[in-house]
């Protein structure tokens, strides 16, 4: 009987609490209701909605309270997540549009448009090799996406995939001739294969293109610009600067082509069937203001990394149409740890003028606490190849190639991105098992087998 009577009371207990929870749901719901009728509490549908003529008319700032509410209200909308994704990369604040747009993704896989809003958001926060993949998958489920093609193509070409870049850009163009920024990165896509007389017939392509198009862009000219500049083609890049310049004199593209003109000095071309003098050196670096020094650490073990701890790579790293210097210096040996500013890798900016400016600290390429470095260098155009610090590359008992060594590099080192503000900035993955802070450590001697 005890035992019934319990049963029973418990029986009482959950269906009172039952009633009690519908109770609850059931005024929550019409105080919503009321509230919504009442004008406190807007419909999802209204909202957005209302974010969306916001977003139209540019008012993104005021767009973004209500969708962060609705978005609070109803984590689970993806219309909703969009919006504030899009609002948050307009707003240059790419974590916020990470994170929401990461959530449409989930919930819509195969939606072309968020994948290529996702991939927009990750790219303007450095993490292009993810960015790329989401394109991919964009170009996968909508294969006829010119936007799709266009992006991946520009993301490879802002990484130095340039045949990536060309593959893409290329794909893209067939499907939308009229895309002008395509035309431009396809045209730097070839300068850094070193394909010019392509480069310069699809540069000449883009302005013809530009033209056309409702509001012409002023890149195309100022990009033409600092590419003829490079050939010394200085009236034809004056031409394209004086276009530019109509069409918006204060793009940061048409100051980096007017900066670039103003430091170029004059050349003077032979005379064709000139013969020209023999050429000879002078030793111009103090004068220049190039006062670097290798610290390879020599040991008398004699480490194989020893023998190759730098280079000098030649590059246009700020864009200004002159060639920059950057230095990679060595390390101690065998610990591979930098010990003081004596061992930094130095970038040399071009003053234009004969002299060099030492930029290192403020650009942020000392390589403080890494590893012995390698070369790489170029010769590149806009957007400029980054030198790199190899890591653990022709250490000794390393007994691959270097050009096999540097394709390992370029898998595993940690790269430095310039995003054109004069500093670099990680971009890449560090290799597994070192950090900045600590470094490799010395090469471990591998153990004869006694068979």
């Amino acid at each position: 009987m005890r035992r019934a009577g319990a049963a029973q009371r418990a029986r009482r207990d959950a269906t009172s609490g039952k009633t009690v929870a519908r109770a609850v749901a059931c005024m929550l719901a019409l105080t919503f209701s009321l509230a919504r009728a009442a004008g406190q509490l807007p419909d999802a549908e209204d909202t957005k909605r209302h974010a969306r003529s916001l977003i139209e008319a540019g008012r993104l700032a005021d767009a973004r309270p209500d969708l962060e509410r609705l978005v609070a209200r109803q984590p689970d909308d993806p219309e909703a997540r969009y919006l504030l994704g899009l609002v948050a990369l307009q707003l240059q604040d790419s974590r916020a549009a990470t994170t929401h747009l990461r959530a449409v993704v989930r919930a819509r896989p195969h939606d072309a448009l968020a994948l290529k809003l996702l991939a927009r958001a990750l790219a303007a926060a450095g993490a292009t090799t993810e960015a790329i993949s989401y394109l991919e998958r964009a170009t996968g489920t909508a294969p006829r996406d010119a936007e799709a093609w266009s992006l991946l193509g520009r993301v490879h070409q802002d990484g130095q995939r340039f045949a990536a870049a060309v593959g893409a850009l290329e794909r893209s163009l067939q499907l939308d001739p009229a895309d002008v920024p395509a035309w431009i990165a396809l045209a730097n896509a070839y300068v850094g294969l070193g394909r010019s007389d392509a480069a310069d017939e699809t540069f000449r392509r883009a302005v013809e293109v530009n033209a056309r198009a409702h509001r012409p862009r002023p890149d195309a000219h100022a990009s033409y610009a600092i590419f003829l500049l490079r050939l010394d083609r200085r009236k034809e890049a004056e031409a394209e600067i004086r276009r530019a310049a109509a069409l918006d004199p204060d793009a940061p593209l048409v100051r980096d082509a007017q900066r670039a003109l103003a430091r170029r000095g004059r050349s003077v071309s032979p005379a064709p069937g000139a013969t020209l003098p023999p050429p000879y050196f002078v030793d111009i670096a103090a004068a220049a203001g190039i006062d670097f020094r290798l610290q390879h650490s020599p040991t008398p073990a004699k480490h194989q990394i020893e023998t190759m701890a730098g280079g000098v790579a030649v590059l246009d790293y700020d864009r200004d149409g002159l060639f920059d210097l950057y230095f990679t210096n060595g390390a101690e040996s065998p610990s591979l740890r930098r010990s003081g500013p004596s061992q930094w890798n130095r970038l040399y900016r071009n003053l234009g003028d004969g002299r060099f400016e030492d930029v290192t600290g403020r650009a942020g390429v000392q390589g403080d606490l890494k590893a012995l470095a390698q070369l790489v260098v170029a010769l590149l155009p806009p957007p400029p190849r980054q030198p790199r610090d190899q890591h653990q590359v022709g250490r000794a008992g390393d007994r691959k190639q270097l050009s096999g060594a540097f394709d390992q590099a370029e898998r595993d080192c940690l790269t430095d991105r310039n995003w054109f503000g004069g500093r670099f900035r990680q971009a890449g993955p560090a290799p597994a098992g070192s950090t900045a802070s600590s470094p490799p450590g010395p090469p471990r001697r591998r153990r004869r087998s006694s068979r």
